[in-house]
């Protein structure tokens, strides 16, 4: 795998590991009105930094859906915890890849993914 500098530098997001649920890293923002669930997750690998700078993003922003729920995940903190500039895919993941692992009921799922080799976008 061809290591390519870094353009951005993983974010801070400590203080989001607790959420307001049950499960760490995990919040729902609930609009009390009936709607779709959508579950927004960054981190399924720990040296994908981009969507954990959105999740963080959102968060920051204290928005509520106007119907439903949104669920932002920073899914394998873990691994993120880890993330070394230097080397960035041994922080991968744990003991687990979290790729399209999912047990929470939602309408919709969007799953942000980094990539780190030169190329188009998908």
């Amino acid at each position: 795998m061809t290591h390519l500098p870094l353009e951005i530098l993983p974010p801070a997001i400590g203080h989001r590991r607790c959420g307001n649920v049950d499960v760490d890293c995990v919040h729902r923002l609930d609009s009390g009105r009936p709607g779709p669930e959508v579950l927004a997750q960054a981190l399924s690998h720990g040296d994908e930094i981009c969507g954990a700078h959105v999740l963080r993003w959102l968060l920051e922003q204290a928005l509520l859906p106007q119907r439903g729920r949104l669920t932002p995940v920073l899914a394998n903190a873990a691994a993120f915890e880890r993330f070394d500039a230097q080397a960035p895919h041994r922080s991968r993941f744990v003991d687990e890849d979290l790729n399209r692992v999912w047990s929470d009921a939602a309408d919709f799922v969007l799953d942000i993914h980094s990539m780190h080799e030169d190329g188009q976008a998908l």
